[in-house]
């Protein structure tokens, strides 16, 4: 029965070795681990602190470029005011045109259609007598 308790007890220092050995293993590696999260957290507290630099700059180029965009939007605006102000006085004058055409074709149009009458009955005559003059 000795014997029996002896091994047992070997038995459970032995696993009590093992179990001191897998938790210095797994203290060690927290450590590691421990020291890449201290790392990361550098780097990041690095990386905010050059943000929070630079995020006031970023902000006013932003704010720069946005004033500038705005300005150059009002004279794209203007401009084609400008630009719709014109096509309606180009269509104004296309419209006093067609209406000059017009009125210029109704008082030419006939006269014209009675002179070429005139020329054309003029023309049939001389062909009809200089037909008649060769028989």
């Amino acid at each position: 029965m000795e014997t029996a308790l002896y091994i047992l007890g070997m038995i459970s220092l032995v696993a009590f070795v093992a179990l001191c050995i897998y938790a210095i293993k797994m203290l060690q590696r927290l450590t590691t681990m421990m020291d890449d999260v201290t790392s990361t957290m550098q780097e990041t507290q690095k990386l905010a602190g050059e943000l929070n630099k630079n995020l006031p700059t970023m902000f006013g180029n932003i704010n720069t470029i946005s004033q500038q965009l705005s300005g150059t939007m009002t004279k794209v605006d203007s401009q084609l005011d400008t630009l719709q102000s014109g096509l309606n006085e180009f269509k104004a004058i296309g419209v006093r045109v067609n209406s000059l055409e017009e009125k210029l074709q109704n008082k030419l149009e006939k006269p014209i259609m009675q002179a070429a009458s005139v020329v054309s009955g003029i023309t049939k005559a001389i062909t009809t007598f200089t037909n008649g003059l060769k028989k």
